[in-house]
């Protein structure tokens, strides 16, 4: 469904915010159980995707890491904590391919 290129930049996105997630979970155990259903979601996802594979439609609808980031860190890029900023962008736009990706298969 996702071109080869596309998938490439897509696992990228996804490992890149699970490489911010960790530096904050890295901070305490509160951290850690914030950013759990992040993190959760962020590698079922590189799990979905690899070796090129399509995820199931079902598996899709159970990405919400884009609300998640609405709910969970800020509705408008004002009220993001600044140095999450870049995070709550990834997760938006992962959504955002998620649902892309789960359109196609329609």
């Amino acid at each position: 469904m996702i071109d080869r290129e596309g998938r490439k930049a897509f696992r990228k996105r996804v490992q890149e915010a699970l490489d911010v997630i960790a530096g904050e979970e890295a901070r305490g155990e509160g951290e850690r159980a914030f950013f759990r259903p992040f993190r959760v979601q962020l590698e079922a996802l590189l799990t979905w995707t690899k070796d090129e594979a399509d995820p199931d439609p079902e598996l899709l609808e159970r990405i919400t890491i884009g609300n998640l980031a609405l709910r969970e860190l800020g509705e408008e890029p004002e009220d993001v904590d600044p140095k999450l900023l870049g995070l709550w962008e990834s997760l938006k736009t992962l959504q955002t391919n998620v649902m892309d990706w789960y359109v196609r298969f329609d």
